[in-house]
């Protein structure tokens, strides 16, 4: 009842463009079970290969820093997210 998020690192600390650590997975998916209400962030190997995987694990909140950064541009990797999760741009 103390917090209203919770960020899981999906990748180790330290530095940008890593794969993301499918264990990872199932620790969301205990935290959605634990508390499923609470805000889930995940960062770290976040790409439109993984946001779906992650999402239906129980993330609400992707952190995508190195993904975006290594797009044509920041709003085609924006639309290549949205594409894998099957949004339209707006």
């Amino acid at each position: 009842d103390l917090a209203d998020a919770v960020l899981v690192m999906t990748v180790n600390p330290g530095w940008g463009g890593q794969s993301l650590i499918h264990s990872t997975l199932e620790k969301i998916a205990q935290i959605r079970a634990w508390r499923p209400d609470v805000e889930i962030h995940v960062d770290g190997g976040v790409d439109h290969d993984t946001i779906v995987d992650l999402a239906d694990a129980g993330a609400t909140a992707f952190v995508t820093g190195s993904y975006l950064m290594r797009a044509p541009s920041i709003a085609e990797g924006v639309e290549r997210l949205r594409y894998a999760c099957g949004s339209k741009s707006s």
